[in-house]
């Protein structure tokens, strides 16, 4: 698989709902930040699949990212920033 670029970004997210995503760290088994990376690229691929959207995938170029997300959740703590 290819590398897969990351961009990091700074978003506003709720205080309650940043606290409910640390403390469910140990249930999840990823953390706050990976299970909104996670769930951003779920939403994204929810999307596309609505609007039969391949040729959105191949203009840009996600397939790569959204098979990685596919064979499971991608820690954010292995890959290098």
């Amino acid at each position: 698989m290819g590398k897969i670029e990351y961009e990091v970004v700074t978003i506003r997210v709720p205080k309650t709902i940043m606290n409910f995503l640390r403390g469910m760290e140990k249930a999840y088994g990823v953390t706050a930040e990976e299970t909104i990376v996670n769930d951003l690229v779920a939403c994204v691929e929810c999307e596309l699949e609505d609007t039969n959207g391949e040729d959105l995938i191949k203009m840009w170029k996600l397939d790569p990212v959204l098979k990685e997300f596919q064979n499971g959740k991608v820690r954010l703590s292995s890959i290098a920033h």
